[in-house]
């Protein structure tokens, strides 16, 4: 009885710590976000992911990847996943994006305007789920919150492992900046 109390009060305490958690990750964002054009870049084409084209665009400074994003392009669609890192690749935000074309992107009447988004984001907080929101969003208590944690968690970290790979076969070892230790 006493754990259920006690796990009652850590709940209702963390529901009314979330909009803050949530106020300062969207505030981190737009500082990086702002700082984007002092970052190094680093793209890489992804063969085998789509016919119609794939990249990963990476935004790191001294600190360890800041942004990276997955656009992967389909004759009718485009799905583009932004994650955001604090100082030592820390995930506190994805933001994922399909963007449904209103016909394929080689018909002359081609308009991006005339697309549709569907946006889902995902806020953490020292690796754990701490908001969804979506079209698709469940609660806190729901299993697929902690399974949609968990995948996004695998994917974040497989994505700075993957352009941190990428940035030492690429770049000159004189020239090296980003963190490497513990990736």
């Amino acid at each position: 009885m006493l754990k259920q109390i006690t796990l009652s009060l850590c709940l209702l305490l963390l529901s009314f710590q979330t909009p803050d958690i949530i106020t300062a990750i969207q505030h981190k964002c737009q500082e990086i976000d702002a700082a984007k054009p002092s970052f190094a870049h680093l793209k890489k084409n992804e063969d085998g992911i789509s016919a119609e084209g794939a990249a990963i665009d990476g935004y790191y400074d001294i600190s360890g990847f800041r942004i990276i994003t997955e656009s992967v392009y389909a004759v009718n669609s485009q799905n583009k996943t932004t994650l955001y890192f604090d100082p030592k690749n820390q995930l506190i935000l994805v933001d994922d994006r399909l963007i449904t074309y209103a016909v394929p992107m080689y018909d002359t009447t081609f308009n991006l305007k005339d697309s549709r988004t569907v946006a889902s984001r995902y806020y953490f907080n020292q690796r754990k789920m701490v908001k969804w929101l979506g079209p698709r969003a469940k609660d806190s208590t729901h299993k697929k919150y902690a399974d949609q944690q968990a995948a996004w968690l695998d994917y974040a970290d497989n994505m700075v492992k993957q352009m941190t790979k990428y940035y030492i076969k690429n770049s000159p070892p004189n020239q090296r900046y980003l963190p490497l230790t513990g990736n």
